[in-house]
């Protein structure tokens, strides 16, 4: 923001307020740091009347956004900033060495025919959080084959099956900040 204060207009309270195209503009700088949250408080007034103040808080979610189905091969590199935010069915998923994965609150994916989680032991491939919660897990549909090797996982929680399932293949990978077990 340019200036601290931006008056909008004055308008009747029958009237509405027509020829300003874009009265109130905010700009954020691409280098904002993921889920930081920017607060603006804000009054308005009414003349001789009393006013109305409060904050408008606006949570930066700086990255790609994964969620709904992906049908086909998804390849995801360590270039990019992933974030699952919503539950997500994934086709095939291969996911490239020092990868992270950043998963929503009580979110879940699923993998319906292949992944390749394949990290090595200097780049890891990291399934976290996105700032705080707990993801909830990731899953096999009808009972497709994880393969994680190099990974670390944490900050998951499960649902009722823990926070992996299905038929899996779990090597030489990290488990911190979980409340759940595999399964």
């Amino acid at each position: 923001i340019t200036d601290s204060t931006s008056q909008i207009g004055d308008i009747s309270a029958y009237a509405t307020l027509t020829g300003s195209s874009n009265p109130f503009r905010i700009g954020i700088d691409w280098d904002v740091a993921n889920n930081r949250e920017i607060v603006f408080e804000y009054e308005i007034g009414a003349g001789n009347h009393n006013s109305f103040t409060g904050e408008l808080i606006i949570n930066v979610q700086k990255g790609i956004e994964l969620s709904g189905v992906y049908e086909g091969m998804l390849n995801l590199t360590p270039d990019k900033y992933y974030i699952i935010t919503a539950n997500t069915v994934f086709d095939s998923l291969i996911i490239d060495p020092g990868t992270i994965i950043r998963i929503n609150n009580d979110v879940s994916f699923f993998i319906s025919s292949y992944i390749s989680a394949n990290g090595t032991p200097d780049s890891m491939i990291v399934f976290t959080h996105n700032g705080s919660g707990y993801w909830e897990e990731i899953k096999s549909v009808n009972n497709t084959p994880l393969n994680f090797r190099y990974c670390i996982f944490e900050y998951g929680k499960g649902k009722y099956d823990g926070i992996i399932s299905g038929g899996t293949t779990i090597e030489e990978c990290i488990f911190q900040y979980n409340t759940a077990c595999l399964k």
